[in-house]
This record gives structure tokens, sequence and C-alpha cells, in this order.
């Protein structure tokens, strides 16, 4: 139910608190409260269907966001999107609870750098929002939190069921994200449609890891891929209707244009559900099949980003494939005449003739293989212009295809730099190193972010789940080795980094110290498990000779042969006193 979801800020519950009024939990239809209001006229900021076609800049991605007088009592919606994704749980509440007030906040939307309409205000009965209509923001592509919110004499609603609000939510440039708000059943729900090919085009960090020794935390990684490109226009046609911003013009006034493939009998695409043709020739036309085209297909207007280039993939009907197009430029409107600048013309297909007794209502073919073509844009760069791709001087061949229009520019500055994430909060940024510690982190487990912060925007993020075990088993630090002659020296360092017994005598107060000088100790104790009669000792056995000392004239020694006596099976145990080990020993 709506009203599981509501009211927005933490300030204007803690007025209630102050009030001593009560924040209440509702469900069913919308009802306002009875607080004293002023009444305002509501202005309505809606976006044209001009404004909606226009290109999209590069680097930004459109949020629209359309309702059709949902409740039916004068209010509407408004949309706040916060580029430093901090708000989800803070001015965004994760729970349902809505609060009423008397007052707004001074600065309630100050957390959010982006609104639709872009000039919504913090009201109870706002001046600017959408009620019938829609209205749409530019914002930067990349990671954002984000809610769709209701404003009520007394008190804002948030909207109540599906995509209302959003946590670390990543929008591509490119793309148009159109958020549509609809009554459903009590209450309202937001549901959101994704289109365009878009593309981030702010590289992530690329191979991060991690590590932990101790409480320490480091993460690597390697810098984003240099090869990006910025997209402005990127058009695969994968819908029946024209895309937004692209036009049609029918200049030989025959009543036929440009077509999508979607539902067409033998056509075909050269990537996703849809491309666009159009004929030279169609069985419709009765007696006089032959077509003899002039028909323009046109982008929107697009601005011309530095080493400016515009890719397409064309295509023709198997074996009438000598279908001739060319695409042509303007830098001042879309009408036919507009298009005087030729970019690029030819004839498809091999050139030859088709055997007069195949016919095209019997013998047509699978579309051909698409055919990339690059055309350079360059000495455009910076201008505002339209292309148009426009089918002509042919008579009676079959259909032309066109598929995914790109125009593409140099890739993203190389000027960026690192913010470090840890659970959503900032721990490190403006860092220009592949690599970051962070030293004394409690036991526990943790999400670690990088992003990538360009001059123009900032990228996905990049995450891992990092475990600091209060048991784990560390490894020792600055392990080194020397080696004199046949003596072989290793040292380290204690697996937290320091020594805990730098003196080269690895038990300075040892609590045992025997070298057997004076034979074995009456504290010590031999057993000669095997019972034959030897056991350790210090003094040889018969025939035999005595053994030096590690650091001294004697030691005690157990054979497993004694001479005149031959080989033994020796069970024998010396063992020390009882000992108290201070730390384990």
């Amino acid at each position: 139910m709506r009203k599981l979801n509501s009211l927005f800020s933490l300030a204007v519950l803690l007025s209630l608190l102050c009030w001593g009024q009560t924040a209440t939990a509702q469900r069913g239809p919308k009802t306002a409260p009875s607080v004293t209001h002023q009444t305002v006229q509501k202005g309505i900021r809606t976006s044209t269907a001009k404004d909606l076609r226009d290109p999209i800049p590069a680097g930004m991605a459109r949020i629209i966001l359309e309702a059709h007088d949902v409740w039916q009592d004068g209010t509407g919606y408004q949309m706040l999107w916060d580029d430093d994704h901090d708000q989800y749980g803070a001015s965004i509440p994760e729970d349902g609870f809505w609060f009423a007030s008397e007052t707004i906040p001074d600065g309630l939307f100050d957390p959010f750098e982006y609104k639709v309409p872009v000039n919504a205000d913090a009201s109870f009965t706002p001046t600017n929002f959408v009620l019938d209509g829609t209205a749409s923001a530019d914002i930067p592509a990349g990671t954002y939190d984000y809610v769709i919110i209701n404003p009520n004499p007394g008190l804002i609603y948030i909207v109540g069921q599906g995509v209302s609000k959003g946590n670390d939510y990543v929008v591509e440039a490119g793309k148009t994200y159109h958020f549509t708000v609809q009554r459903q059943g009590s209450g309202d729900a937001a549901s959101v449609v994704v289109t365009g090919e878009g593309g981030n085009e702010f590289a992530p960090v690329q191979n991060l890891q991690w590590s932990v020794s101790g409480q320490t935390v480091t993460l690597t990684w390697q810098a984003p891929a240099s090869d990006k490109r910025a997209y402005v226009l990127n058009e695969s046609f994968d819908t029946e209707t024209l895309p937004n911003g692209w036009t049609m013009i029918d200049a030989d006034g025959d009543g036929r244009n440009w077509l999508s493939t979607i539902n067409v009998y033998n056509t075909a695409t050269h990537t996703g559900n849809g491309a666009m043709f159009s004929r030279s020739w169609e069985s419709s036309t009765g007696a006089k099949p032959n077509l003899s085209p002039d028909n323009y297909l046109v982008t929107p207007k697009i601005s011309v980003p530095q080493d400016g280039e515009l890719t397409y993939w064309i295509s023709s009907q198997i074996p009438w494939e000598n279908e001739h197009y060319g695409v042509f430029l303007s830098t001042t409107g879309n009408e036919a005449a507009n298009f005087t600048v030729k970019l690029f013309e030819e004839t498809l297909g091999s050139g030859k003739s088709v055997p007069a007794n195949v016919l095209k209502s019997e013998g047509a073919k699978a579309p051909a293989p698409y055919q990339e073509r690059t055309i350079d844009l360059s000495a455009y760069a910076g201008q505002d212009v339209y292309l148009a791709f426009r089918h002509f001087d042919c008579t009676g061949i079959f259909r032309l295809y066109l598929d995914d229009v790109v125009v593409s520019g140099g890739g993203v500055s190389d000027d960026y730099t690192y913010t470090v994430y840890r659970d959503n909060v900032v721990v490190a940024q403006n860092l220009t190193a592949t690599t970051f510690k962070q030293e004394n982190v409690a036991p526990g487990q943790y999400n670690y972010c990088v992003e990538v912060k360009y001059e123009a925007g900032v990228s996905p993020k990049e995450c891992v789940d990092v475990t600091v075990d209060p048991q784990q088993f560390n490894p020792v630090q600055n392990l080194t080795g020397s080696a004199d002659g046949q003596k072989v020296t290793l040292k380290w360092d204690a697996p937290n980094g320091t020594n805990p017994n730098p003196d080269p005598n690895p038990n300075p107060n040892p609590s045992l110290s025997e070298s057997f000088e004076n034979g074995i100790p009456s504290s010590w104790k031999t057993i000669d498990a095997d019972g034959d009669g030897n056991n350790w000792t210090t003094t040889p056995p018969p025939g035999g000779s005595s053994f030096t000392g590690h650091n001294g004239g004697s030691c005690v020694s157990s054979a497993s042969y004694i001479n005149y006596q031959g080989a033994q099976t020796p069970d024998n145990y010396l063992v020390t006193p009882e000992l108290s080990l201070a730390n384990g020993g």
C-alpha cells in the first residue's frame, strides 16, 4: 500500500517530535491530515515532445517522469536524484513510515543535485511538479540514489510500490530512463522503461583485488580502459515506432517511406529486434510494382564530438541487391532542401542484372549480409548537424536495410581520480595510486568499492566483499634469506609487523637448560621400554667411545648398534622434569 512508503525527511520527523505530533503508518487510500495550510495556485511544468526528441548530450542520461492525474486531487509528483548516492537510508527512508508536519524544513532538497522537473520546489503545495504529462532532465552518467515523491498539504508521500526509490542506481550515458507513476489498487506504483544502447563511457577500474593481513585491508586494481569513446547517437531501431527525434521525408510523394522490419516477413536485422528499410519495389502495388523512391531517414540534431565518426550497417535483398542510397548532412535544418552536403553515396550489390524469369513474389531470399560503413565527421566537430540516409536513384529493385547507426567521438579525459567506499561510506578520495590500505579495521564483513571520478562524471563502482577474521592465521612478514657457505639464515617479522622477541636467542629466560656435562640429572627420567638393559646414557657402552657435545664435552646417547652385541631395537625414553611454560613456550 502507498502509505507504507512515505514521508521523506528526517528533519520533518524531528519537527514532529518537538511539536508532540504523532507519526503513523496507514494503509489504504490517501487522505490529507487536518493541518492548517495556505492554498496556492499550482503551475505545472511539463516537457514537450520536442524536448524529449532532442539529442542526449554526450556523457549524459535522460530521466523522464510521467504521470496522469493519478489521485485526481490536484497533487502530482517530483523526482530527486543524489549523485553522492549516500541519501538512501538517510533523507530517503528505507522503511515505509510517513510523517506529518506544519512546515517544510529549510534545505529539504539540498542533498539532491538533480530534480525532475528541473525546477522542482520543496513545498507541501509546490509550483513545479508533474500532474498530467511529462517532465525530463539530463543528468551525468553515474551512480545515484533517487526517490519519487508526492507532495500534499501537510505531508510528503513516497510512491508506494515499484521502483519508487533507488539505492546506488546506475544510469548510463546515451540512455533514456522513463519513469511512469500510475494508480495501483488503493495506492500508486512507479515503473521504468530503459531505452537506447547507451553504454557508460566513464570506464570503471579493472581487476579489483583485496587481501587482509591482521586488521589491515589492502585493495589493488588496474586503471580503467582508455579506449572508451563518447557516443552522441546510438540507435538500433529495436522498437516498431520511429525513435524519438528521428524524422522521415517522402520526397517523391508516393506515400511510401522508411519502415520498421518488426513483424515484416522475410526481413533481417544486424543486431537486436529491428532495423529500418525502404522499398523500390512492392507486390502490393499491383500492375505497377516498381517504385522510384526518394525517401529520407533523418537523425535527431546532434553535436559532433572531436574526432567524430559515423558508423552504420547496410544491406539489401538477395538476389536484387543493387539498391542506391547516400548519406547527407545539414547544418541548417532537417527538411529535404537542407541536405546539401553529400558525405557518401553507393550502389549495393554486384551490379549484375537478375534474370527476368526470377519473380520477386516467388524468388525473394533473405537479405544479404549486412556491411559496415564508416564516415569521418571530424571536419564538423563542435557543430550541430542532422544526418540523412537517402534511398534514391533506383527503380524496381526491392529493399534497402539500415541498422545500428552510431555517432561517436574521442574518448573521455584521462584526468581522473579514485574514490574508495566501505559500506557506501567514502573512506578515501582524490586518489591517483592504484593501491589503497586501511589499517585497524575491526573484525567483520565489509563491502569495499572503487569508483573513478572523471571531470565530466563518474564510473560505475567495482566492489568486493572483504572479511576481517579475528581468528585468521596470518603469515610472517618481510621474509628474507642469506647464505654464507653452507649456512643459510632466514629472517622475518611477526605477523603483526613487529618482532615480539628481537633477541637472537629465542628463549632469553628459558625454564629448562641442560647440557649433560655432569651426566643425566636426577630430576630427569629414563625408560627402557624394550627391556634390553640399554638406555639413554652419558657413558659409552663397552667398546664404544664418548661423544662430544654441542656446546660442551658431553651429551646423552641411545644406541641402535653396540660393538660386540650387534644391532639393537631400542625403545628408550628420555623424560624432562615437569615444566611450566609461559605463554605456551
